[in-house]
Order: structure tokens, then sequence, then C-alpha cells
């Protein structure tokens, strides 16, 4: 992901007053990407190492909402058909819109469990085959 492109996504998002289509997929793809940081944190650190899921979520504030990776201003948009259309087009739609806008640590251990399940699942199936 060019981060100087999803800055300049963003900076036409804040001239136009508006999110523009555009630029739509250059948001999502680097939602995507935020969530894909979140998610396999969660499963090497809380679920294989036993961290608490609080120390997670405090060190997703501290570098996503204060580097200016989440995209806030998105939460307004969420329920409309082309930015969900967009969000489920991409592999994990939830982890792309907690990429997006964050989540609360209920949420992230939820679907961090979820993701945990499925990853174990999958070591499961190497070591019997």
């Amino acid at each position: 992901m060019d981060l100087d492109e999803v800055y300049e996504a963003r900076y036409r998002m804040y001239k136009a007053n508006q999110i523009l289509d555009e630029d739509m997929m250059i948001f999502m793809m680097y939602a995507s990407y935020i969530g894909s940081l979140k998610r396999i944190s969660y499963y090497k650190y809380v679920h294989k190492r036993g961290f608490d899921v609080r120390a997670l979520a405090d060190a997703c504030v501290l570098v996503y909402m204060f580097g200016f990776a989440y995209q806030l201003e998105f939460e307004k948009y969420l329920n409309r058909k082309e930015v969900k259309t967009a969000i489920n087009k991409t592999r994990y739609p939830v982890w792309t819109k907690m990429g997006l806008v964050g989540a609360n640590t209920k949420d992230l251990s939820k679907y961090g469990n979820e993701f945990s399940n499925y990853m174990d699942s999958l070591e499961n199936e190497l070591v019997t085959a």
C-alpha cells in the first residue's frame, strides 16, 4: 500500500467534502491491510501468547488512531450502499471495517477468537495430513 496515495485520497475527500468513487478502493485496500495486521496480532499475541486483549486494543488506538490510519470520517458513510459494497469485496469484511474505523474490545475478542479457531483448525489439518 502506497501511503502517499492514501494521504492524497484523504486530501481529495476533505477537499470535495465527500468520498470520491475513485478513492473508495484505496481506502478499502488500506483498511483491509490494517485489519489484517490486527487479526494477525490477535492470533500471535493474544491467542498464542496470552496477552491481554486490552493491551492490543490500546496499542491499536496508539498506533492507528494517533497515526491517522483510521478513517473515522467514514463512520457516517458506513451504511451507504457503495461503502458496504466496497467493504464486502474484501476477503475479511469485518476486519476491513475494523481497519477503517476501529472496533471495541468486545468485537476485537469475538472476531479474533473466530479467526484464531480457524487458524488452529488449519494447523491441526497440517499435523494430521
